[in-house]
């Protein structure tokens, strides 16, 4: 009987050992090893990391206890340190994890490989993967907040992962593409193209307008599009004073006159006030970039001189609003002035004209030369060229007989006619821009008589 409860006892504990080695082989492969992880993949979202793979274990991981890590290392650095422990994916139950601490080099290529790990066991490596965290990252849609006001929409937009405690982007390498349409409608949609700051104008009063935004990232690179934001525009009859209108910039040389137009009808004693923006700020500054211009405070007439307010080189944004003591009108809609494109030029500062020894001599002062610097000094106008013109009262036409940039010019004896009229003008040009300037005022001579 002894024997027999012994022999029942031992069976009893073979029993149990095999139901265990059965229980923790089903997370081992069918020869007896713990399952390396496969398809491991990497993925990026402005500078956010995540890395997951697939597992074949036998078993339910949170039964057998298994995790993993990831190493990872600089692919062809002489001076590699070798394999490192990957930050955010050491002894991790799931099948992904989060890397983004990591502090990788975004431009820098990385080998990484996973292990699944159990008690003191360890799988085979997977298959290391090779990623360029800045080739394969995705952007983010942008973070965008839209109001409508004053009969437009605005629109600021954050620039994708800027957020982020270490941005993969440049927020100053981003441009925006927005589409908007008129909810309910049949109407085809609207694309254009905006910055940071920025508004879409005219459009109808009264209109629910929808749109979404997505980030362009130097040609090279697109995000997804933001989701869609639902707006409705003011009644036209929402302010009974209308705003000013037709608000322009009269830019001839270095004086700029902002102007607008005033329906007096509303009101003889009004008052008037222009802000502006700069293109930067606008680009770049999360808050409002409007100022009030000094002084174009509360001017009377509708016209104010920015001559000595503006940088040639700048970009600006203009709007005005009319002023009856505590009520006020919408603000204008806003118009964009580039001086080095938009400004005229104006006529030579100086032409003379001399006739010596049967020639005639031309000599050209730059428009708004003043003894320190002229308009050709200013960026955009360095190409600063001139046409020449000349007429004869035998010809009776204009004739363009130089177009060069310079400010001297002769016309010898031999290709003139004697004891005729010559009168000249002059127009300054720009060859790249196809800018042509006013004329100078016209001077004549006449050649002198051939001596028998």
């Amino acid at each position: 009987m002894a024997a027999a409860a012994g022999g029942s006892g031992a069976c009893l504990s073979l029993l149990l050992a095999l139901l265990f080695l059965s229980l923790s082989g089903r997370c081992l492969t069918d020869r007896g090893n713990l399952a390396k992880p496969k398809n491991a993949q990497v993925d990026v979202m402005n500078s956010n990391f995540t890395l997951k793979w697939d597992w074949d274990g036998k078993c339910n991981m949170k039964d057998c206890n298994v995790t993993f890590s990831a190493y990872y290392r600089l692919v062809k650095r002489k001076l590699s340190r070798g394999w490192q422990k990957l930050s955010g994916c050491l002894r991790v139950s799931a099948t992904i994890c989060d890397f983004s601490s990591s502090k990788l080099d975004f431009l820098k290529k990385y080998r990484l490989r996973i292990k699944a790990e159990e008690g003191e066991k360890n799988s085979e490596w997977s298959s290391a993967i090779k990623f360029v965290p800045y080739e394969i990252a995705e952007i983010g849609p942008p973070d965008i907040q839209v109001e409508a006001v004053d009969g437009l929409i605005r629109i600021n937009i954050s620039a994708p992962g800027n957020s982020d405690k270490t941005p993969m982007w440049e927020a100053s390498d981003f441009s925006y593409w927005v589409e908007f349409w008129k909810n309910n409608s049949t109407e085809q949609k609207q694309k254009k193209l905006v910055h940071y700051n920025d508004r879409i104008d005219n459009l109808d009063p009264n209109t629910t307008y929808c749109l979404k935004i997505k980030a362009l990232l130097n040609g090279e690179k697109e995000s997804a599009f933001s989701p869609v934001h639902c707006v409705h525009t003011e009644n036209a009859d929402a302010n009974k004073v209308p705003r000013p209108k037709n608000v322009r910039v009269n830019a001839l040389n270095r004086n700029f006159v902002l102007k607008w137009d005033w329906d007096e009808t509303y009101g003889k004693n009004m008052t008037f006030t222009v802000a502006h923006c700069r293109a930067f700020e606008k680009k770049f500054k999360k808050k409002d970039c409007w100022d009030t211009v000094s002084g174009c405070e509360k001017v009377t007439t509708s016209e104010c001189d920015l001559s000595s307010k503006i940088i040639f080189e700048g970009k600006y944004e203009f709007r005005v609003r009319a002023i009856n003591g505590t009520e006020e009108t919408a603000w204008s809609k806003e118009i964009e002035f580039t001086p080095s494109i938009d400004t005229e030029i104006g006529p030579p500062s100086k032409v003379k004209v001399k006739l010596i020894n049967g020639s005639v001599y031309l000599e050209i002062s730059h428009p708004e030369e003043d003894g320190s610097r002229s308009m050709k000094d200013y960026l955009g106008f360095t190409d600063l060229s001139y046409r020449v013109f000349t007429w004869t009262n035998s010809s009776n036409s204009w004739e363009k007989r130089f177009e060069e940039d310079r400010t001297h010019f002769a016309i010898p004896e031999s290709e003139l006619y004697p004891q005729t009229l010559y009168c000249l003008k002059v127009q300054a040009f720009l060859p790249t821009s196809n800018k042509t300037g006013h004329f100078s005022a016209i001077e004549c001579v006449t050649t002198e008589a051939v001596l028998s």
